[in-house]
């Protein structure tokens, strides 16, 4: 019988997913099942899914037309019959003792959640992403002083993380269909909404891979005030359940959220025109009332924020537009600026 299910969405991973399920049948604990989800691949991963479940009892597959990883992982969901889920994502792998240490942090004890940390995993270095050894509720994690990046190693993320299925199941919480940014978060927060106490390890069990050509790689979408809307309405209703006043963090997570979006949105390769009218859009997006706070939270979104910002809050396009030419006058003028002093440098170096 399983206790821990394993549930590994799979989109065209054929490269990574050996090393991915290697990992995960050489585990340590004993009592798993592994439920595969093959997302419409078109790179032979659905028939390596299907030669795994021949090679395993243990590992059974799911296909499905593409969906996207929310509904695959929902599909995972629904499958698994162990008493506890853990998420694995197709292109990284896990250490041989990740579910052992993590169901013995909650087998015969009141934690709901136990988790662990990462190691990033680059072509040359790996990173080691520290974070406290909890043992609270959850109101202790969202009060404690810890680093934006630590708490959203708890927040954020379903792949480093031990859940218990019957709060999931009993619950009804699933995974946003379509979400394709802060789908984890929203998933999370639903979660915690249930939990009464958290425990984590300062152990790196996750290894995500960093040194994969897409690995990371920022997609801009234009939709993102939804995404973060979503993020913030589930943040919202997170710390109602369990009764925090403060929206202190809140107001900084959302905010850098913001900032992640604006960021992406200024060094893409979208024409400067799409540039300001894509901002315009979010920008009119966030209620009135949160300007200030954001602005005080993060200094100012992005290059050309400031100056809306500090209007209160009053978005309007030829404000957003003045101010964006003027910072691309002056990055011009820097260029223009850095290419004579070159010429120059050369002119002299000839003498």
């Amino acid at each position: 019988m399983a206790i821990v299910s394993i549930i590994v969405p799979v989109y065209n991973s054929v490269q990574t997913l050996d090393r991915c399920m290697n990992s995960i049948i050489s585990q340590t604990f004993p009592y798993t099942e592994v439920i595969l989800v093959d997302d419409g691949s078109t790179d032979g991963s659905s028939e390596l899914c299907d030669e795994w479940a021949e090679r395993s009892t243990k590992v059974r597959v799911i296909h499905q037309d593409n969906a996207g990883v929310s509904m695959a992982r929902n599909h995972g969901i629904e499958a698994s019959s162990g008493d506890y889920l853990l998420f694995v994502d197709s292109d990284d792998w896990i250490d041989p003792d990740m579910v052992s240490a993590l169901f013995k942090t909650v087998q015969d004890t009141p934690f709901d959640l136990a988790v662990c940390t990462f190691q990033f995993e680059y072509a040359t270095y790996s990173e080691w992403l520290h974070i406290h050894e909890l043992n609270c509720s959850v109101c202790d994690l969202l009060d404690a002083d810890y680093g934006m990046t630590e708490k959203s190693v708890f927040l954020c993320s379903p792949v480093n993380k031990l859940y218990r299925r019957s709060l999931i199941v009993d619950h009804d919480i699933r995974f946003v269909p379509g979400m394709r940014f802060g789908e984890d978060f929203t998933f999370n927060a639903s979660y915690l909404c249930e939990v009464n106490q958290i425990i984590s390890i300062d152990r790196p069990l996750y290894h995500y891979d960093c040194s994969l050509p897409d690995s990371g790689v920022k997609k801009l979408y234009p939709d993102y005030d939804v995404f973060i809307r979503t993020m913030d309405d589930a943040f919202t209703k997170l710390r109602q359940k369990k009764g925090l006043n403060s929206a202190e963090f809140q107001t900084a997570f959302i905010a850098d959220r913001w900032l992640y979006a604006t960021d992406l949105c200024e060094q893409s390769d979208l024409l400067d025109a799409e540039k300001i009218d894509l901002l315009c859009k979010w920008f009119q997006s966030i209620p009135a009332e949160n300007w200030s706070a954001y602005a005080q939270t993060t200094g100012s979104f992005s290059r050309y924020a400031e100056m809306i910002f500090a209007n209160g809050g009053q978005v309007r396009q030829n404000t957003i537009r003045s101010v964006y030419e003027k910072n691309l006058r002056i990055q011009n003028r820097k260029k223009r600026i850095l290419s004579v002093k070159k010429s120059i440098q050369k002119v002299i170096g000839k003498k």
